[in-house]
């Protein structure tokens, strides 16, 4: 069993609706990770999950909180979440740098976004196989549309690990 830190997948949501003249905002909290967290559940792993806007007040400020857990996933919170916790945010206080990369922490992202390697610390990053991904859904849809005798089938792509600084290591 693994000690999970899940930080962020979470969104609070605004909205307007419009019902002739009459407008009537709401907000709500979404969690995108609710499928994942349940399936590490499931497995036996131990996971805390802090949501998006609680990440800067509840994200471990020192090595020592973070080695409590063995693997930590941070999703869509950025660096300012992590940069400002509510001493520095609210009180113009200093607090410990919590993105000290890769000196302290390695970092590794998904989808090998366009400037993961323009970074001032080049992220290390899983690249998904996105026109191999298009075209092989294209074949598999035109196959199911026009054939009758279509039979469903599973493709697995390779993703690849492109190592950057981020992970420690260096290109």
């Amino acid at each position: 069993m693994s000690r999970v830190l899940l930080a962020g997948e979470s969104w609070v949501s605004a909205v307007d609706d419009h019902k002739g003249y009459d407008v009537f905002p709401h907000t709500q909290v979404l969690i995108g990770c609710a499928e994942l967290l349940a399936a590490l559940a499931a497995e036996g792993h131990d996971v805390t999950h802090l949501r998006s806007h609680d990440v800067a007040a509840h994200f471990p400020l020192t090595l020592e909180e973070l080695d409590a857990y063995d693997v930590v996933i941070l999703s869509d919170v950025g660096a300012n979440t992590l940069l400002l916790p509510p001493v520095v945010f609210e009180e113009g206080r200093r607090a410990p740098n919590r993105l000290r990369i890769p000196s302290d922490v390695a970092l590794v992202g998904y989808d090998d976004v366009d400037f993961a390697a323009n970074w001032i610390v080049p992220l290390t990053s899983v690249r998904q196989p996105t026109r191999e991904m298009g075209e092989t859904a294209a074949r598999l849809l035109i196959d199911h549309v026009t054939n009758p005798q279509h039979e469903h089938e599973r493709v697995v792509l390779e993703p690849v690990l492109v190592i950057r600084r981020s992970s420690g290591c260096y290109e």
